[in-house]
């Protein structure tokens, strides 16, 4: 694991969400419900989400991120991401910025994110990515909510995926929590995924989760 880590952070192109902008005129939809082991019985059993961005233009990427976070809290977030110091550092490496705004729960919400990846050809002629993205959630009244997830992802073969992800996050008043989340994206026609995923917690999470998603690509 540490040499493809090593790998994919020398190496440059293409990657899943992230910090790489949306080509215009393209858009990505996925909506996924995650059922997991509670903490306690006043945790929820299951959350879902949906998630849709779409390129306006070459720079910018706008986006709605729907449902419910890890903490089983309702949201509803309308972003924009764009490219930073896009031509300074080829295609090596990219790192953009995200700022979205919208409610979360009853209460008006400010969202910024900072997000860094790297991508392209791991060994022969498969592919693989690592991105890092990190986001701050400011709530009326409430101190910001940190989140930061680092994703590595390989091209298995031209229908499957295989992402490994670490999830890990902070809320004001309460430890920090980190999980691991792999997950299988199979291809079943062009720009339609199927998404199976498997969850542990690492620290103060629940003990394993299951995720079932759908992505559309258009």
């Amino acid at each position: 694991m540490a040499r493809l880590i090593l790998i994919l952070i020398c190496l440059s192109g293409m990657a899943h969400a992230g910090p790489w902008p949306r080509p215009p005129g393209t858009g990505h939809l996925s909506f996924s419900t995650t059922y997991f082991d509670a903490k306690t019985y006043a945790d929820p059993l299951s959350f879902n989400t949906l998630y849709l961005d779409y390129g306006l233009t070459e720079r910018i990427t706008l986006g709605l991120d729907l449902g419910q976070n890890d903490l089983g809290e309702y949201k509803a977030i309308a972003f924009a991401k764009t490219p930073l110091m896009a031509g300074l550092l080829g295609d090596r490496l990219r790192i953009s910025a995200e700022l979205g705004a919208g409610m979360v729960i009853n209460r008006e919400a400010l969202r910024a994110g900072l997000h860094l990846g790297r991508g392209g050809r791991v060994w022969r002629e498969k592919t693989g990515w690592i991105a890092w993205e990190n986001r701050a959630i400011f709530t009326t009244g409430h101190r910001p909510r940190i989140t930061s997830d680092l994703t590595l992802g390989l091209t298995a073969s031209p229908r499957t995926k295989l992402i490994v992800q670490l999830q890990s996050g902070v809320t004001p008043g309460e430890p920090a929590y980190a999980r691991l989340a792999p997950s299988l994206i199979w291809q079943r026609k062009p720009g339609h995924h199927l998404e199976f995923g498997v969850g542990a917690g690492l620290h103060d999470a629940e003990r394993y989760n299951i995720k079932l998603g759908i992505w559309r690509d258009f």
